[in-house]
């Protein structure tokens, strides 16, 4: 280990989210990324390392991030994660004196200090146990009991970190996720938008959109649900859903005599073209019921894209005044706010203007100002 002072303070992330494997990016790996990225426009009173793990390659080393790689070869599985639960191999490696687990858990022995951030507690919170939320319940809270400091998004996330995680409040910091505005941001020509969206994926439509979609707690299929209900009325939108493999059960509905040709379902798409899709949406429908953040909500109104969402957990935050509200789970409530932008009955400029306002909230470089802060505190600064 360096010696404690403030000249070799080292601080440690694990940046394994940098190794995407061509694995789509949710907003947990985004977060992190930009994290890290963002870092690098700072100037940092600490040495970083950014530590990687796995048993092959070494995709940080091609990143040419100026940063010291501490890269473990060994696989991520129950076996390396006891070794290194155990033994000191990730201490030794990064010689560090705080590391930083980007995510809720880390399996590490905690001969330094650690800060973890914990985005969301939907394990506890709002369990889908096809996500293995079983284990998440059973290791997150002795991981965070070696923690020093936890990170939330949200002050949603705060709250249920003390409930369930019994971690107290007072070593908790809530710094809220940030969006690229470099990358969302409102079309200088909205019908430039519109026509790149016809290009790309042939909606010739107004359309509605949705993104980060799944079942459980998103109620993409409930959304799809709804508007086939609007669509048998004669709607004039589409509804374009970016889900990457939705079940054949909303596939069918989707493909309904209402829907046929409707209902587009998109995947793989670049961030130019998201934001060509924001931009181009009447809206942007975002119906989750559970969400640590809600990322796809604050660069929807990055775009100066109305948004409709629920009042549960951290979207509020995100949403302000600028959002358009639907109870959880309520299908005729979800249906009148579709019929309400169908039928014009929204004052759209004022929602674009507060949208723009609303998203100035998130930067990253605002974040990463306060991520050093809490560093600075956990090293004793």
């Amino acid at each position: 280990m360096k010696p404690k002072n403030q000249r070799n303070r080292c601080v440690a992330i694990d940046a394994s989210a940098l190794q995407h494997d061509g694995l789509p990016q949710g907003g947990i790996r985004r977060a992190t990324t930009e994290m890290i990225q963002s870092l690098v426009r700072v100037a940092l009173p600490f040495e970083l390392v950014l530590f990687s793990q796995r048993l092959r390659g070494d995709a940080l080393s091609n990143l040419g991030l100026p940063y010291r790689n501490a890269h473990l070869r060994l696989p991520r599985n129950r076996l390396a994660g006891w070794l290194t639960s155990r033994l000191p191999i990730v201490e030794w490696l990064c010689q560090c004196d705080l590391f930083h687990s980007p995510v809720h858990y880390f399996p590490i022995v905690g001969r330094c200090k650690i800060v973890a951030t914990v985005h969301d507690v939907m394990f506890f919170a709002y369990p889908e146990e096809h996500l293995a939320h079983a284990i998440e319940r059973e290791r997150v809270p002795q991981f965070v009991r070696k923690c020093s400091a936890l990170i939330t998004p949200s002050e949603a996330s705060k709250v249920d970190a003390v409930q369930f995680l019994r971690f107290p409040e007072d070593r908790i910091t809530v710094i809220p996720w940030g969006v690229r505005a470099d990358v969302f941001y409102p079309a200088s020509d909205r019908q430039e938008a519109i026509a790149r969206v016809e290009r790309e994926f042939g909606i010739g439509r107004p359309y509605f959109l949705s993104v980060s979609c799944d079942v459980g707690r998103k109620n993409s299929p409930l959304l799809v649900q709804q508007y086939a209900v609007l669509a048998k009325q004669g709607c004039e939108h589409d509804l374009v859903m970016v889900w990457r493999t939705p079940p054949e059960s909303v596939q069918q509905n989707a493909g309904s005599a209402a829907c046929r040709g409707r209902v587009h379902f998109v995947s793989s798409v670049s961030d130019a073209a998201l934001r060509a899709l924001y931009q181009g949406a009447t809206a942007m429908i975002f119906p989750s019921v559970y969400e640590g953040f809600g990322l796809p909500v604050a660069e929807a109104l990055a775009c100066g894209t109305p948004v409709v969402t629920t009042r549960c957990s951290s979207l509020p935050e995100v949403g302000g005044d600028a959002a358009v509200y639907v109870e959880p789970n309520d299908g005729p409530s979800l249906l009148a706010a579709l019929e309400g932008f169908e039928g014009k009955r929204y004052d759209i400029p004022e929602l674009r203007r507060r949208a723009v306002r609303q998203a100035a909230k998130f930067s990253w470089p605002a974040y990463v100002d306060r991520l050093i802060g809490v560093y600075r505190e956990c090293l004793g600064e």
